[in-house]
């Protein structure tokens, strides 16, 4: 089981967000957090709320692919 904040190695940044969310019953996407932001030194990360430059590159490319 992944600890609550953990970080997922394969993930992307996922969807951009918008408004246009083409369902009615959906209002936005978002982004609670700015993508690149550490959650924590899981993994060799920097200090929570540390900016990443690693981490941020690899959600980019993962999010393009």
């Amino acid at each position: 089981m992944r600890k609550p904040g953990a970080i997922r190695r394969a993930g992307g940044s996922g969807t951009p967000p918008t408004t246009d969310t083409g369902d009615e019953r959906l209002d936005a996407y978002l982004w609670i957090k700015r993508p690149g932001d550490s959650d924590g030194t899981c993994r060799g990360g920097p200090p929570a709320g540390d900016w990443w430059p690693e981490y941020a590159l690899g959600l980019a490319r993962r999010a393009a692919t």
